[in-house]
């Protein structure tokens, strides 16, 4: 599978025309897509930044999407809206599963109470492999234990030495009764932190569609 962060600036007098793009071209990938499995769009404090976070079973998915006529249709429009080229507007991260990833095409939930949630984490040397492990326990953990989290996948990120938790959660209710920190996370924690350098960087997000 293939995973997508996609961080998108718009001019500011733009921001409403973006988001109404957004919805209409969310709505059609869910309707002629069956390669994508979710394709979110998500708020941030500032209003001029938005979050695309997208998942596809494969490169050949990612491919039809960019090559499908309604990006094509869109992408006469946005450009205009970007506070900026492209290259400087959009800063996107390309990321793949560390382990098996649930098949099931996940619904849209616009207009719902969803949050999306990516937290990066920097690996020390050597230590990728024991991350890892430590990873699988942790998912297999959240998902017998959290009927909250829609999705909680590790993936190693495009950039050398860093990770990514990709993550849906149903409310803010799910999310801070998982960093409460339930006994099948506080199982790993432990063993899960001791291969990260530094803090890792936890960024929610609320859904716009």
């Amino acid at each position: 599978m293939i995973g997508i962060i996609a961080k998108i600036r718009v001019k500011p007098e733009a921001a409403e025309a973006f988001k109404a793009q957004a919805v209409a071209l969310t709505k059609t990938v869910a309707k002629k897509e069956p390669g994508c499995v979710f394709y979110d769009l998500y708020s941030t404090e500032d209003p001029t930044l938005f979050v695309a976070l997208e998942l596809y079973h494969s490169q050949a998915d990612v491919d039809a999407h960019g090559a499908s006529d309604h990006v094509a249709e869109t992408m006469k429009t946005v450009p205009g809206m970007l506070d900026g080229d492209m290259e400087s507007a959009m800063q996107v991260d390309i990321i793949t599963p560390t382990s098996g990833v649930r098949e099931d095409r996940q619904e849209n939930t616009a207009g719902s109470d969803l949050l999306g949630c990516v937290v990066y984490f920097d690996i020390k040397p050597g230590q990728e492999e024991a991350f890892e492990a430590a990873g699988a326990d942790m998912m297999a953990g959240v998902h017998a234990n959290e009927p909250g989290a829609l999705f909680y996948r590790l993936f190693k990120s495009s950039q050398p030495g860093k990770y990514v938790f990709m993550e849906r959660w149903a409310s803010q209710a799910a999310l801070d009764e998982h960093m409460a920190g339930p006994p099948h996370v506080a199982a790993v924690a432990e063993r899960f932190m001791a291969c990260v350098e530094g803090d890792p960087d936890m960024q929610v997000y609320p859904i716009v569609v």
